[in-house]
């Protein structure tokens, strides 16, 4: 498999043995992947030199800190986003366990039900 390390599901990125017998690219790697934009999309954070694994769910939280000090100082509307739904969904969009992440259906329904204005 090819792809950028950082955005690449844990499951993709296991060396000789495990990726052998792995199915490679699969919807809950998409979903991964995903996940992992979508916090780079919010927290601001720079894409292009992204190499090191996902973000943790106290990344996930200080990331939402920062954007919200952000945003506080810009004295711009924040636009009511559930943050603690979004940190949910992004942190199973970024297990590691593949099983744990919703399917394309389940995160359509998610992302429609935040009303996400990135």
């Amino acid at each position: 498999c090819r792809g950028t390390p950082g955005f690449m599901a844990p499951e993709l990125l296991t060396m000789p043995a495990v990726a052998a017998v792995h199915p490679g690219n699969t919807p809950a790697t998409d979903v991964y992947a995903m996940g992992v934009t979508l916090y780079c999309l919010y927290s601001q954070t720079d894409t292009a030199h992204r190499t090191e694994v996902p973000p943790s769910e106290e990344e996930l939280r200080e990331a939402f800190a920062e954007v919200a000090a952000r945003e506080q100082a810009a004295r711009r509307p924040r636009g009511g986003v559930d943050e603690e739904a979004l940190v949910e969904l992004l942190v199973r969009m970024c297990s590691e366990d593949p099983t744990a992440r919703p399917s394309a259906a389940r995160l359509l329904k998610a992302l429609e039900a935040l009303e996400l204005s990135l």
